[in-house]
């Protein structure tokens, strides 16, 4: 028999497209649609895409993305055909109608969409953020703020930050925030390097998942967002499968007796970190020509500065260069592989999707 739950629904984010509920216990979350247009259902369907893309190129053990869960209708919480099952569901799910009427978040019948939950970094990593970008004055109550539990940090690779000097916390010269919250958290460039984070290896696993939306999705990867939370609470795997079968397109790019182990359980990580993608409510479908081309680097360029960024011209900065190259590599590589079996034509888009990065840049 199910155990009921034992901790009370809460707010733990809130966005342009929703707000997102979820328990302390539980290994899902709600987002409870704010408008009564499709982004919602876009979010479902698109996530749905790019966790099977992610699946069947074996990129699950770099860049980790929530299993998607189910939808429950607007129109379904207000009766009609699906009145029944909308009915059943809320009779479940009764916690959260309260949670949702005592915070007043978003008006009530509205869509909801289920998803894995992605778990905040654990107690001691947060402890040292605060220590490290709190202000001095501040950190106790940024240690007590309920809020700041949620903590996922958003890696960018594209930017670096505005910050302002302080020497009276954390040792002579640092760099200190008065104004702190962990909720999206973000670290920026400059400081992933004062971390000595490895972000070469970030990059990759950035390159391999945006090859893996564009080509193996077929999604324009507008406004996704990557952070570092924990790892999953139970080992990713598909519904009704304790593996992740690899796809016949990628079997057939491999050389025959080539040992795949290590793609189909993929590995878990040395550290209490996992790499995570999601929010795919403003994705689109990118067709395989040069308009689709064109609609993905709109897209990375209004996408939050997640990506490395082309130099703007030969000889800036060693760095953003060698930074840039590695995630260039990676995703040529991943998209070669996934684009083996197509013609010519097709196989030519991620070079021209790179070579216009290069030019919008420039220009």
């Amino acid at each position: 028999m199910p155990q009921p739950p034992t901790s009370p629904v809460r707010l733990i984010g809130y966005g342009a497209c929703g707000a997102i509920f979820a328990r302390d216990d539980a290994t899902n979350v709600f987002k409870l649609a704010k408008t009564r247009n499709y982004q919602l259902w876009n979010d479902y369907v698109q996530h749905t895409c790019v966790w099977e893309a992610i699946h069947a190129f074996g990129l699950y053990h770099e860049t980790a993305v929530p299993r998607p869960g189910a939808f429950v209708a607007a129109e379904d919480v207000e009766g009609g055909e699906g009145e029944g099952r909308a009915r059943q569901w809320w009779s479940r799910h009764g916690d959260l109608a309260a949670a949702v009427a005592a915070g007043n978040n978003v008006n009530m019948p509205t869509a909801v969409l289920s998803s894995e939950k992605i778990i905040p970094l654990p107690l001691p990593l947060r402890n040292a953020l605060i220590q490290r970008f709190c202000h001095p004055d501040n950190q106790a109550a940024a240690r007590a703020s309920p809020g700041n539990a949620d903590c996922l940090v958003r890696i960018y690779l594209g930017s670096y930050s505005r910050r302002t000097r302080d020497g009276s916390g954390g040792g002579s010269g640092a760099w200190t925030n008065r104004f702190f919250s962990l909720r999206n958290f973000k670290l920026y460039l400059d400081q992933l390097r004062e971390l000595r984070v490895d972000t070469h290896r970030l990059a990759r696993y950035m390159a391999g998942a945006l090859a893996a939306m564009h080509w193996g999705a077929r999604v324009d990867a507008r406004d996704v967002e990557f952070v570092v939370g924990s790892p999953p609470s139970s080992p990713p795997s598909p519904p009704r499968s304790s593996w992740i079968p690899l796809s016949s397109a990628l079997l057939k790019t491999m050389a025959p007796n080539t040992s795949t182990f290590d793609l189909v359980y993929p590995r878990q990580p040395d550290t209490p970190l996992r790499f995570w993608l999601l929010d795919f409510n403003q994705c689109g479908d990118m067709s395989f020509d040069e308009a689709g081309v064109r609609r993905a680097v709109d897209a990375f360029w209004m996408n939050d500065p997640y990506y490395p960024r082309p130099p703007r011209r030969d000889g800036v900065d060693d760095f953003e260069g060698a930074l840039w190259d590695t995630f260039v590599a990676r995703f040529l590589e991943i998209s070669e592989m996934i684009l083996a079996g197509e013609e010519p034509g097709v196989r030519n888009l991620p070079a021209m999707f790179v070579d216009a990065l290069v030019e919008r840049a420039r220009r």
